[in-house]
């Protein structure tokens, strides 16, 4: 895969072309300046189209509008260039071939499991969006740190960017992963959107227990350029939205919520040479709580990098 990371000043013009190396296959916006959620475009998506990953809204249009060969236009939308002045992040990502990662589609059936297969191989991370219109309908996400066991009053087979629940993406396999029954992964004649990732270079994902102690690093190699963290909470409507944390966030303690609202200080706190330091607030570091994260980056895949995250659990 290939991974771009940029930022640009919104000057509400309409179809205006935000410069990337590559034509990207999926790109995250997030306006700083007005504290607004962040939105995603997917390749698949139909002309005019971006959603919100973490919102319960419905898609969104005149935000990121499409791809092509030189980055990605947007419209005019308050989310991605509608107020001139307003400082917009971005993530671009594209499929190069190297077998690290699978954008994709697939139809709902409504059944109780529905195997989806063809990625070509066993992905560490999945995020699934629903072609959808109506509300209560976030992205979801699995990662392959997510166990089986009863947790916190709740089998967790999932985690939404807000909250965690069964029915959803039920297992990640040796060539796709499996869906349950829920609505917002399965719902019958539906179609949805999935990026499958693959632990290497360019992309990581992990866990680790809260301690408590301020500028904690957790470990990873590399060069980091989004960092995402979510802390395991209880089945809805506990609704604790993921944090994330971008290379052009400068050098404040804050990262940014998936909705409308302000930053959170004294969490993401910067990307060091040695990995992401954390604060003490609850949603990235309370004393015994567990903590799920993603990344992407370059040169992440250094010898030990695999085993220094398994230890970060123990290690606490």
């Amino acid at each position: 895969m290939q991974v771009e990371t940029g930022q640009y000043v919104g000057d509400g013009g309409l179809n205006r072309q935000i410069d990337v190396s590559f034509q990207p296959d999926w790109v995250w916006v997030n306006n700083t300046t007005g504290d607004r959620a962040p939105i995603v475009r997917h390749k698949d998506y139909q002309a005019n189209l971006s959603n919100y990953p973490g919102s319960n809204t419905g898609m969104i249009e005149d935000a990121v509008k499409s791809f092509n060969a030189n980055g990605f236009i947007t419209g005019q939308s308050i989310y991605s260039n509608g107020i001139g002045g307003d400082t917009y992040h971005w993530l671009a990502i594209r499929d190069n071939g190297d077998g690290d990662l699978k954008f994709g589609t697939y139809v709902g059936d409504g059944n109780v499991l529905q195997a989806i297969s063809g990625v070509g191989f066993a992905p560490d991370f999945v995020h699934i969006q629903k072609d959808h219109v109506s509300l209560y309908e976030q992205s979801i996400w699995r990662s392959s740190t997510l166990g089986d066991e009863p947790s916190q009053g709740g089998i967790y087979k999932v985690m939404t960017l807000g909250w965690r629940g069964e029915y959803y993406i039920e297992s990640l396999d040796a060539d796709g992963f499996t869906v349950g029954d829920e609505r917002m992964v399965n719902q019958d004649g539906v179609t949805y959107f999935y990026m499958a990732c693959l632990h290497g270079d360019n992309f990581q994902s992990g866990e680790y227990v809260g301690d408590g102690e301020d500028d904690r690093i957790i470990e990873q190699a590399g060069t980091l350029a989004y960092v995402a963290v979510k802390k395991r909470t209880a089945i809805w409507p506990s609704n604790v939205s993921l944090l994330f944390r971008h290379d052009q966030s400068g050098v404040t303690d804050e990262a940014y919520e998936c909705k409308d609202s302000p930053t959170f200080p004294n969490t993401l706190q910067e990307f060091t040479g040695g990995g992401i330091e954390i604060g003490t607030h609850d949603r990235v570091n309370t004393v015994d709580a567990n903590y799920d994260w993603w990344a992407w980056g370059e040169e992440m895949a250094d010898s030990g990098a695999v085993h220094r995250r398994r230890l970060l659990m123990l290690a606490g």
